[in-house]
């Protein structure tokens, strides 16, 4: 018998799970062990699948992310039926415009001139030149950009993987598990999904860091707001909003339909993931609120927020150079175990959720 242990339960541990338990003939025994850190980036992510990095060519990974896209509505509405949920498709997943408002049309430009590539190139890479687009003075309209409720998708992944009996263990992966698993006797496939917190439990388990993240890092902290009704006249054409402030670094993003709506963007950059000042975050989330509710580019439905009584989710997240998924064969130096990373940067998870087993399988 196959055996797998997942070390982490976010949303590409889950999504890595879900897919290696999909063809029960195959003899697989999988088992997540977590301890559901409170701070895990992917419960405190709005989850918005922007894939407006097709603008920019440090993104290696957009067709993956529109491969994910192409199959997102499938794979969940397939997950819904395996469950029996009654759960509406759309209060789970939709496709929509996203939108970027700029204080002027000057900085509008600018922005625009800067992420846009040339058509040539966008037809080299099998890409469509009208994917993003002027609108009036203020405003670039995206196509295609998608949304998807993280909190339902993360207990609908659960619901299955206990329904194919997938194993969760609640507890601290430690040198000691490790050493078992390592034990002479069966074939053992390890992957470690834990976020933020993979590098330094590689060097407490005396694992070599994979090439990847040895590049430079940014960590961050940062705030996810939720509610419903958030914006007054809000239009179901958009699923994702950003409002870009004066200087051009400050930013606010708003997505999901009418009934679920976030606020986010609001991080602070940290170096130790154990220690951050909340009272730097808590005046930064400040100028989120502020900005999200200032009258911006004479839109209408932008011009009020419901901020009373909304939730709210902090959450760690990192990343490696300019790559948004890493995806490495371990050293574990073990005839009997064989390791592997799987990390995506802060909320990228879920972008490459329906892909991630398909493509760490090729390592296997």
């Amino acid at each position: 018998m196959k055996k797998i242990s997942i070390i982490g339960s976010g949303i590409l541990g889950l999504s890595i799970a879900e897919y290696l338990s999909r063809d029960k003939k195959n003899g697989t025994d999988i088992q997540i062990i977590s301890t559901n850190n409170t701070l895990a980036g992917s419960y405190a992510a709005a989850a918005n699948l922007a894939t407006k990095g097709q603008l920019y060519g440090r993104d290696k990974h957009f067709q993956v992310k529109l491969d994910a896209k192409k199959c997102y509505q499938n794979w969940i509405e397939n997950l819904l039926k395996e469950v029996k949920s009654e759960q509406n498709i759309k209060t789970v997943f939709k496709i929509g415009l996203g939108v970027d408002f700029f204080t002027s049309e000057f900085n509008r430009d600018k922005h625009y001139r800067r992420v846009k590539q040339n058509d040539d190139e966008l037809r080299n890479k099998n890409l469509p030149i009208d994917f993003i687009l002027k609108e009036g003075k203020r405003k670039i309209i995206y196509q295609q950009e998608g949304w998807v409720n993280s909190f339902i998708l993360m207990q609908l992944l659960t619901d299955v993987l206990s329904k194919r009996k997938v194993n969760f263990i609640n507890k601290q992966f430690t040198k000691i598990d490790l050493d078992k698993l390592s034990e002479v006797g069966h074939k053992h496939n390890i992957i470690f999904c834990t976020g933020a917190w993979t590098e330094l439990l590689l060097r407490d388990l005396e694992i070599p860091i994979p090439e990847q993240m040895k590049k430079t890092k940014r960590m961050t902290v940062g705030t996810t707001f939720y509610g419903k009704n958030i914006f007054e006249n809000y239009s179901e054409d958009y699923v994702l909003m950003e409002k870009i402030a004066e200087n051009m670094k400050t930013k606010v993003t708003m997505s999901g339909p009418i009934e679920n709506q976030s606020i986010s963007s609001s991080t602070l950059k940290i170096n130790d993931i154990n220690i951050f000042n909340e009272t730097e975050l808590f005046e930064k989330n400040k100028e989120l609120i502020k900005l999200c509710s200032e009258s911006f580019a004479n839109e209408p439905y932008l011009t009020k927020t419901n901020i009373k009584n909304l939730e709210y989710k902090t959450g760690v997240r990192i990343g490696y150079g300019h790559s948004e998924l890493v995806i490495e064969k371990l050293n574990l130096k073990s005839e009997h175990t064989t390791g592997y990373v799987c990390a995506g940067a802060h909320k990228s998870g879920f972008l490459f959720a329906p892909m991630v087993g398909t493509l760490l399988e090729k390592l296997f």
